[in-house]
């Protein structure tokens, strides 16, 4: 892992509890070619397994099984916090919402922000125990884009699943790398 500070574009993959290389090689062997080809493309992987995706990423997120939660919120913390994310996009596109006695209620982006204060990565690592410095750095990197993320049935199906896939979205949502060529969130199950 270095440092991305310098990078203004790039072409990120963030693979999320997925084993690409030995599921879907076909998908793996062009992230690959693109990584080989391109030095602008970054790989990050967010994965308790060791798998070979893990051998070609730039930031590895290895979290506790399961606790990869607090890892998505606070990714969300730090792109808002450091005003990574797009606020024309977050006005025209996006829509928040919370549930207050068992029904969803519209909330504003301010209050979003609020509900992240409490996801910094400090309180992330202490939970999932991935580095707050690794969190902040994926977060960044994701923010640059276009990013496009994977993941199959590890993520999909399991007790969180639902909570997993929109904390992805989330983070489209809140960068504007959604429904634009390169960046979009993708189940490849």
């Amino acid at each position: 892992m270095g440092s991305y500070d310098d990078i203004d574009h790039a072409k990120v993959f963030f693979l999320i509890g997925s084993n690409t290389a030995e599921c879907h090689p076909v998908i793996f062997d062009r992230i690959l070619a693109n990584k080989q080809d391109r030095r602008d493309v970054l790989i990050i992987v967010c994965d308790p397994r060791k798998s070979p995706v893990v051998s070609v990423a730039d930031v590895h997120l290895n979290p506790v099984p399961g606790y990869d939660l607090p890892i998505f919120h606070a990714m969300a913390h730090v792109i808002v916090k450091e005003k990574k994310y797009d606020p024309q996009f977050v006005k025209k596109n996006v829509q928040f919402k919370a549930v207050k006695d068992g029904q969803p209620v519209a909330v504003s982006f301010e209050d979003y922000v609020r509900f992240l204060e409490d996801y910094s990565p400090q309180h992330a690592e202490r939970i999932c125990g991935v580095p707050a410095r690794q969190i902040e750095e994926a977060a960044r990197l994701f923010a640059i884009g276009p990013t496009m993320s994977l993941w199959t049935m590890g993520l999909n199906q399991r007790i969180t699943g639902v909570w997993a896939n929109n904390l992805i979205h989330n983070l489209h949502l809140l960068t504007g790398q959604i429904g634009k060529p390169g960046a979009t969130p993708f189940s490849l199950t």
